[in-house]
């Protein structure tokens, strides 16, 4: 079970624990849910994938913001020349390796690409073929999660596999509801995730890949969350945020603020840790370190699973 479908699940081990050790948090959840029901969001009538497009918005938000091409493990899926074509609408390029000679490669995911300027508009045609070939990656991104293990090759083959007889970013709706939150995050979006600072780490991985966030940026821990909702589930994205936050056992991120980034409304919603656990607590302000050690202990026994399962995945017998 991921942290999101913990953070969904009032039952969790991850809910129980954050109304027993921080039970007053809901200041946090007015003032954002305030903030996000003051905001309006575009028309649409799309009905379905909005998990897709989410996703998809997420893995096209960190292109713009990395300074590599990140996840790389997910886009090497792409055959070559659709990796180039997004990775060049997104702004970077490839660079020699200081003063060595050209290898003479073709493949582009084996070049060292670099981010340089990033594209202001977001409605010219290579921007469109960027989110479709985004939308079209959902179509992979179980399989990369679960077999971590396959060669470059093989994810081609399973991407070409997916996507042969249509795929998401084939869908004129899905790719119009994409574009939307697209344009939003280029028009309102970007200039807050600048705010935040220069450092940026795409989907760090927590506790071992136990927990994959999204984002850090500059000392924000930051969830990209997509929701028409007239009374988005913010309680419920609190929840996860902690839950990542809880997970960097060493404070390896050096996380200090929590923030959501509701891609509808174009809103970046932010709070400070210490601020939320010196209201949150029942009492005295809450450690932060002894809230990490004490949740790693509850979490032993799915730890201990989660650990045994990846390592029988990377070492087959």
């Amino acid at each position: 079970m991921s942290i999101a479908d913990r953070a969904r699940n009032r039952a969790s081990q991850l809910s129980r624990f954050l109304d027993t050790r921080l039970p007053h948090r809901g200041f946090v959840r007015d003032a954002w849910l305030e903030v996000v029901e003051a905001a309006t969001g575009p028309e649409c009538g799309l009905l379905e994938g909005w998990e897709d497009i989410g996703r998809a918005l997420e893995l096209r938000i960190g292109l713009d913001l990395g300074q590599r091409p990140e996840p790389a493990r997910l886009l090497t899926y792409l055959p070559p020349g659709r990796y180039s074509e997004l990775l060049t609408a997104a702004g970077f390029a490839p660079r020699r390796a200081g003063k060595l000679p050209d290898n003479g490669t073709s493949d582009p995911a084996l070049l060292d690409w670099r981010a340089g300027i990033r594209p202001q508009s977001s409605g010219d045609h290579r921007e469109h073929r960027a989110l479709a070939t985004c939308l079209d990656l959902m179509e992979v991104h179980d399989l990369d999660h679960n077999h971590p293990d396959w060669s470059v090759d093989n994810r081609r083959f399973w991407f070409m596999a997916a996507t042969e007889g249509g795929s998401l970013g084939d869908h004129p709706e899905l790719r119009d509801a994409l574009g939307v939150v697209w344009a939003r995050y280029v028009e309102q979006g970007r200039a807050a995730f600048h705010e935040l600072g220069e450092q940026v780490v795409v989907a760090p991985e927590l506790a071992a890949g136990f927990g994959i966030a999204d984002l850090v940026v500059g000392r924000t821990l930051v969830d990209v969350k997509l929701s028409r909702e007239s009374k988005p589930p913010v309680d419920q994205w609190l929840r996860q945020l902690l839950g990542y936050l809880l997970l960097d056992w060493d404070d390896a991120l050096r996380v200090d603020t929590l923030a959501v980034y509701a891609a509808w409304q174009g809103r970046m919603l932010t709070c400070s840790v210490g601020q939320l656990l010196k209201v949150a607590s029942p009492g005295p302000a809450a450690s932060l370190t002894a809230l990490r050690n004490e949740f790693r202990s509850v979490l032993r026994n799915d730890l201990d699973l989660f650990t045994r399962r990846k390592s029988q995945r990377l070492n087959p017998r």
